[in-house]
């Protein structure tokens, strides 16, 4: 990455972010398409380990399909709890990251808007206004 993308990621964040909501109709089908794809992988992987598991409890107890598709749904469940309890501490590490790193950012953006606009004088502040009020004028007959 440039030094400029690195500098300035926040702003390239919440300009997609934005993106993203006044495209919401393509944003939305984006998101499900790539929950679609991603559901069909997750399924097809835990079919693979499903069967693993249960061929190779039917090899070493032998015992009947029956029984082996018990011992195997409580394995299964077994490893979903050890997964979704590993998942949990780190969704809540990576949830407390990025808001940390937004709270940064915010502090860091509002601290250069306000040094900005403070150095300037008020004829460079009115130019400031009014051009956007003007911008947003203009991006009114686009959104609509």
């Amino acid at each position: 990455m440039s030094i400029i993308a690195k500098k300035n990621l926040d702003l390239f964040i919440v300009a997609f972010l934005i993106l993203s909501l006044i495209l919401y109709d393509v944003t939305f089908e984006i998101v499900t398409e790539i929950l679609h794809i991603l559901f069909e992988i997750l399924h097809n992987m835990f079919e693979w380990v499903e069967l693993g598991i249960e061929h190779g409890v039917e090899h070493l107890f032998h015992t009947d399909r029956h029984g082996s598709q018990i011992i195997t749904f409580y394995t299964l469940m077994l490893l979903i709890g050890l997964l979704a309890y590993k998942l949990k501490f780190l969704v809540v590490n990576a949830y407390q990251c990025i808001r940390q790193l937004a709270r940064d950012a915010w502090i860091r953006r509002k601290t250069q808007t306000r040094q900005f606009w403070q150095s300037q004088n008020l004829l460079h502040r009115a130019g400031i206004v009014v051009a956007a009020v003007v911008v947003l004028y203009l991006a009114s007959f686009f959104v609509i």
